[in-house]
């Protein structure tokens, strides 16, 4: 399980180093409420690798679209 929920600090990078070190093993990811543009479709493709990701919760993150969820 990762937390990643109301972190403005972090940069998209973070998140990027944070999400590939664990494709393996994730089942349960929480980016809520990150208001960054970092946060964005390019990392959703990074979050797709997550092949064990059972939980993916993004709520507030308003740079994610449609077309990132399909990625």
């Amino acid at each position: 399980q990762l937390g990643l929920a109301n972190l403005p600090n972090l940069k998209g990078e973070d998140f990027s180093k944070l999400i590939l070190s664990s494709t393996d093993k994730l089942t349960f990811l929480n980016m809520s409420f990150n208001p960054s543009k970092e946060i964005n479709n390019a990392l959703m493709i990074k979050i797709g690798m997550c092949l064990n990701l059972r939980t993916l919760i993004l709520t507030g993150c308003e740079h994610i679209t449609d077309e990132g969820m399909n990625n």
